[in-house]
Formats: structure tokens, sequence, C-alpha cells
């Protein structure tokens, strides 16, 4: 009766690990992260390039096709940094949160840029590399502020600029060549509010930077 008894728990065992080797596989291509990019006039938008962060090491990057979808997996479960970009557009950038044995949807909406900023360096673009600074504006109390400007500095002169959107979000990105000695900063401006400064030190290729904004306290002088 033993015998028989540790018979089959012999037979059952690798039964058991063949079965965890092909589904482990399968459950793990199920997280991810899925969505569609538009521009303005809810027209897709194709080729536009996304890169998923985690730490801000690299998790995975698709480009979207002809109805400017996107799907990157697999992932392991997470909140996750998102970056997409398109040339003349405003960078996105947001925090997604990937489950267990699903795939998230993220849709985004491309705003063409206010104010356009071309800077290109002079050197060999195989060397080229991409840097990325996200993040929220906020006020003191942490509400977050739309249409706040935000502008990327480099060496005290203009690279980049966006507004933050709807939700406080902003992203900027900055094409250079690798280990480049330069200043970088961010300069952030909304109505009514002390502009921010914040130097920037891109030693990753991702750096998430918060912005915090206090309301002005200049007296306006009344013209009798």
């Amino acid at each position: 009766m033993v015998t028989r008894h540790c018979l089959k728990n012999h037979l059952l065992c690798p039964v058991v690990a063949i079965a965890v080797f092909i589904l482990l596989p399968w459950c793990s291509a199920a997280q991810g992260i899925r969505g569609q990019l538009l521009d303005e006039k809810k027209e897709p938008l194709v080729s536009a390039v996304v890169h998923v962060f985690l730490n801000g090491t690299v998790q995975g990057a698709n480009v979207t096709d002809y109805d400017g979808n996107f799907i990157i997996k697999p992932l392991s479960p997470g909140r996750y940094s998102l970056i997409a970009h398109y040339q003349g557009y405003d960078t996105l950038a947001a925090e997604v949160l990937v489950t267990p044995d699903s795939l998230t949807v993220f849709n985004g909406t491309f705003k063409k840029k206010w104010r356009m900023i071309t800077y290109v360096p002079n050197c060999n673009i195989g060397r080229l590399r991409n840097y990325f600074v996200y993040g929220k504006v906020k006020n003191r109390l942490g509400r977050n502020l739309s249409g706040a400007n935000v502008v990327l500095y480099k060496d005290g002169k203009p690279y980049d600029s966006v507004r933050s959107d709807k939700h406080g979000n902003y992203g900027l990105r900055c094409t250079e060549i690798r280990l480049v000695h330069a200043i970088y900063e961010l300069r952030a401006f909304y109505p009514r509010r002390d502009s921010a400064v914040i130097d920037i030190n891109f030693s990753e290729s991702i750096l998430k930077q918060n912005i915090v904004l206090k309301r002005s306290r200049r007296k306006v002088e009344r013209k009798i």
C-alpha cells in the first residue's frame, strides 16, 4: 500500500513540474500595457515611440501601429513610468500600475508644442542618447496645476518646453551625447505664482522630478 502511494507521488511530480513550466510563461505574458495614442484632432499617430521604465531601467518599448495602438508585454506586476514621444509634440509621461494576469490600458493624446525650440548637437548621431525628465506640477497644498509652463534649460539657454496637462503631468526629452558635461535646469512658470528653478542631473536615462509652485506674495500697487 505504501509502495503504491509512493509510486503515485513519483509519477505525479513530473506532471506538475511540466504543467508549471508550460503555464508560467503564459501567465507572465498576459501582463502588460496596451493603449492608443492620438493627436488633438483624435487622429492616430503612427510610429510614436513608447518606453516603459521601472526604477530608472527600461523594461520594454514599442512603436504605435497605423491605428495608433501599442502593446508592451510581458511585464511583472508593479508601478511603471511610461514615456511616449513623437516629433513636434509634447512628450507624454504617466505612471501606470500593472496588475497580475491583465493588460493595463493607457490611452493618451499628444499636444502640439506650444513653442518649438530646436537644438542640434554637433556630433555623430550614432552616439546620441535620449534622456527623460517627468513629474507633476503642484501647488503647496499638493493640488495639481494644469497649464504650467515647464522649460528645460541647458547651459542657461532654453532647450525644450512643455505645458502640464489637466492632471499636472509634464514630460521633457533631451537628446544628447552620453556622459556629456553640461548644466541642466528646470524652470516652471504659472500665473500669480513664484517661478521655480531646479537643477537637473541626468545621471540616469529617466528622472522623476515633481515641481511645487508657491503663491506669489508680491503686492500690486494700485494707481489712483
